[in-house]
């Protein structure tokens, strides 16, 4: 298990942008198989998932736009943990999608492989004619789901909560936290943190140090 972590801790240093992302057969990405994490055949509960999530990230599904997922094997627990969600467009599920990745160079002509490759690179910041780099990362994303595959009975939890869920409360409250839903309190004011005084740079003689002011001596 060591050199699955070392291999995760490499991967997210590498692409930390946009990462291509390991998962077991049994786990899809995207809202239907978030859904199918969560609330397994629940018809009632996968109602509720899907009528919580619209109200969270409103989806132009007609152009592709979807939403993804990111997990990790959790060292301490030895599970699968999905820790955050978020809006994706179509090609960032691709590019995300260790297989289909893999499929589309092989399938697709060679000018729109390295487009592909080209846009990964990109999105993490990096030199786009470095090929070599993104097949490193992908090379790393196949061996650790390999490994993944291989787990015996491997576990998968949402935000430390153990899938699926049997109440519509606890579908809610999963989807809340992997979005990042902020809820204000009570009042619902916002309270202003006062401005950080910013230190002047070194050599900056427009801003002067305040002069002390004296103090009144009584008379006597």
């Amino acid at each position: 298990m060591d050199s699955y972590f070392q291999l995760q801790d490499k991967l997210l240093h590498l692409c930390p942008h946009l990462s291509p992302q390991p998962l077991p057969r049994s786990v899809k990405d995207g809202s239907e198989g978030l859904c199918r994490l969560v609330c397994g055949n629940n018809a009632d509960l996968s109602a509720t998932f899907h009528a919580k999530l619209d109200a969270l990230l409103p989806r132009d599904v007609d152009g592709g736009e979807d939403m993804t997922f990111f997990a990790k094997l959790d060292p301490q627990k030895k599970c699968l943990s999905v820790y955050h969600a978020q809006k994706a467009s179509q090609e960032s599920q691709e590019l995300r999608h260790v297989d289909m990745f893999f499929e589309n160079q092989v399938n697709s002509e060679a000018g729109t492989g390295k487009a592909e490759i080209r846009k990964f690179l990109a999105a993490n910041k990096m030199d786009t004619s470095d090929i070599h780099l993104a097949q490193e990362c992908y090379s790393i994303a196949y061996t650790m789901q390999i490994m993944l595959r291989n787990l015996p009975n491997l576990k998968t939890t949402v935000k430390g909560v153990a899938v699926p869920v049997s109440s519509a409360a606890s579908v809610e409250k999963i989807l809340s936290s992997l979005f990042n839903e902020k809820k204000e309190k009570k009042s619902g004011k916002v309270r202003k943190k006062a401005p950080k005084a910013v230190p002047a740079e070194a050599g900056d003689s427009s801003i002067k140090p305040a002069k002390k002011k004296k103090k009144k001596t009584k008379a006597q």
